[in-house]
């Protein structure tokens, strides 16, 4: 066993795209931050925007360089040579095909780690002569929020389609009854696209009622897809029905075609993994596959229509000694035919591959990932390890607000909290005596002892000064309170801090009540309504100006959004957000923005009707009404996708 050293972990990859290594490293990103640890992603400039998701990727880890010692996780280098660089790791898939004599020399030279994605794919590289002790098996998981059994279908109309039929228009959609098989691909050789059409052709010759749907990607090697498709239709007079299109999908509209297909069929001559089949099995649909790579590791004759291959030496661009699989496309052509007659075993291969699929998640993949490095002497450092008897720390921001603030501070030392707590007061420029009054508690001898005061000479905004104090905060929790606010509930922290840390709980609401009317309430949390894209999102205070004692807001509930008046965090969840979005300065929608993040992550926001706080409202919000309807457009642009879904 290596020494062991504590270090982050930096992803050097372009996680923006829908590609199986781009997916790969972006899920990997999020799994290790759910799990807290301390993650850091280097990426390509100005990525393109295509998911919500990639928007946080980009907003909260992305960095130019990564600040200290980390382990470097890169992903399919291809021809490019590695950096000199301390614990370097590769994450190569064997069908990528680098894998000359001078790269693995290379490889085990200066790598830490090779991570690849199967056991087949690992007897691949060790044919080729990397070191066995340098490989490690580290396979991808399924996001199944994404692809499950529950998935619409898409209306196939949608996406631009071409036919290999003159006489035919795709955006008519397809007739009823039509009986379709989907593959997912791009044009390389080892993908077996021509098998695969040639045995289609074959089996469905003059058939109406059949349909081959065809999602490339663009590139690949070779001859573009579509001079494939229309050569091999001129064999026939009257092919077929095979539809192509390069339309660019989320992995939600993914699982969406693959929910309005009726058979996902791959004729791979190698493969490394096979996301796209353990998609399909995932959602629910039967597979038809070459029984031959890596697919074999979640595929069986249980689960799946297997195609008999066998294997061939292959020459050319490929590393010496590599082996394909010739697909046998009379095989292939039978069980195609079968499939579509066959509904009984299709639902029950289906039915027995939705459930085997289930133990392949990303959290998994991660724990294997974590495994290895530690098995190599690294230990991946965590952000926090919270517990029910830690430090909290208050975070008050400040502007211009002295007789409130005097109250707020007041009411926390003078309301027993039930727990340990500190206070970081930000004083945004105040000009009315804040700055004096703050002074002179920091030299009082008791109450300094719990107090730090950042002073800023300007109003930097309420995101960039909770930021500021967050980087210096102690507490494995943090509440946000505004200086409005006045604690009247006695244990409120040992309450809210209970609530916290129960399972994948993030944030906890209490009642905000009126302060000059403590009979109603101020907000019991809050929501958000979405108006289509030309109204945008409609965010409200939930309960404002009911009765306090109304029974409806007496249960605790998970909330969508909820105002930063009063907060109590986790401080890994902080971590994981990356704070506040200082686009939203000065004020206004910060706190939404927030929510959104922390909810995407599968942290709840959950609201209690049993901690109570007095609110006056507005104090310093009401002067910054002119950004109000900006910083609304802002949480619409990049939250409008996101809630016209969760909507629907």
């Amino acid at each position: 066993m290596h020494q062991l050293r504590e270090l982050p972990i930096t992803f050097e990859t372009n996680p923006f795209t829908y590609d199986s290594m781009s997916t790969t490293s972006r899920q990997l990103v999020w799994a290790l931050h759910m799990m807290g640890y301390r993650v850091q992603v280097v990426s390509p400039p100005n990525p393109p925007i295509q998911d919500v998701r990639f928007v946080t990727l980009m907003r909260r880890f992305l960095t130019l360089e990564p600040s200290g010692e980390s382990v470097r996780i890169m992903f399919f280098k291809g021809e490019q040579p590695l950096p000199d660089l301390p614990n370097l790791v590769l994450y190569e898939p064997c069908d990528s095909f680098v894998a000359f004599p001078n790269r693995v020399n290379e490889w085990n030279r200066h790598l830490l780690m090779l991570a690849t994605n199967s056991y087949f794919s690992k007897e691949q590289f060790k044919r080729w002569g990397v070191d066995e002790d340098l490989i490690a098996v580290v396979p991808p998981g399924i996001d199944f929020d994404i692809f499950n059994p529950k998935v619409r279908p898409i209306d196939i109309r949608r996406l631009n389609w071409r036919s290999n039929r003159a006489d035919e228009n795709p955006q008519d959609g397809l007739p009823t009854d039509v009986f379709c098989f989907l593959n997912i691909n791009y044009y390389q050789p080892r993908k077996g696209l021509e098998e695969l059409l040639k045995a289609y052709l074959n089996a469905f010759v003059g058939d109406e009622d059949v349909c081959l749907l065809l999602k490339a990607h663009v590139g690949g090697w070779g001859r573009p897809v579509w001079e494939i498709v229309r050569a091999l239709s001129e064999c026939y007079e009257r092919p077929a029905r095979v539809w192509y299109s390069e339309d660019v999908l989320t992995e939600r509209e993914v699982a969406m075609l693959i929910s309005a297909c009726d058979c996902y069929v791959s004729a791979h001559r190698i493969e490394g993994f096979g996301l796209s089949l353990a998609h399909a099995l995932a959602i629910g649909k039967p597979v038809i596959a070459t029984a031959y790579g890596g697919v074999l590791e979640f595929l069986n004759e249980r689960n799946a229509f297997l195609i008999p291959a066998r294997e061939r030496k292959m020459k050319g661009h490929v590393p010496p000694g590599s082996r394909w699989a010739i697909v046998d496309t009379e095989a292939l052509s039978e069980t195609m035919r079968k499939v579509r007659k066959g509904k009984c075993e299709c639902e029950r291969k289906a039915k027995v591959g939705q459930q085997e699929i289930k133990r392949f998640t990303w959290k998994r993949s991660a724990q294997l990932l974590l495994h290895e490095l530690y098995e190599r002497g690294i230990a991946v450092s965590k952000i926090w390890s919270p517990s029910l008897e830690g430090e909290t720390t208050i975070i008050i921001l400040n502007c211009n607000n002295l007789p409130l603030l005097k109250r707020c501070i007041e009411s926390l030392f003078a309301v027993d909290a039930g727990a340990p707590f500190e206070i970081v007061v930000v004083d945004n420029g105040s000009r009315d005596g804040s700055v004096r009054f703050l002074k002179q508690l920091l030299n009082d001898e008791v109450i300094s002892r719990h107090l730090r005061v950042i002073f800023n000479r300007r109003n930097v905004g309420a995101c960039t000064g909770r930021n500021q104090a967050i980087r210096i905060a102690r507490g494995d929790a943090i509440a946000f309170m505004d200086s409005d606010v006045e604690a009247n509930c006695a244990g409120w922290l040992r309450k809210m801090r209970q609530e916290l840390f129960k399972h994948r709980v993030g944030i906890v609401v209490p009642k905000l009540l009126h302060t000059h009317a403590p009979d109603a309430i101020y907000a019991a949390g809050g929501m958000v309504f979405w108006r289509g894209w030309e109204s945008g999102a409609d965010l409200r205070l939930r309960g404002y100006g009911a009765k306090s004692d109304e029974q409806k807001y007496n249960r605790s509930v998970t909330l969508k959004v909820a105002p930063s008046a009063m907060w109590l965090v986790r401080r890994c969840v902080i971590d994981q957000v990356g704070g506040f979005w200082e686009e939203y300065d000065p004020v206004w929608h910060e706190d939404s923005d927030f929510c959104m993040d922390v909810r995407l992550r599968g942290w709840k926001v959950r609201y209690i009707p049993s901690v109570t706080f007095m609110h006056a409202g507005g104090a310093t919000s009401a002067k910054f009404m002119s950004v109000k309807e900006r910083n609304r457009h802002i949480f619409t642009r990049w939250w409008g996708g996101f809630l016209s879904r969760s909507h629907r």
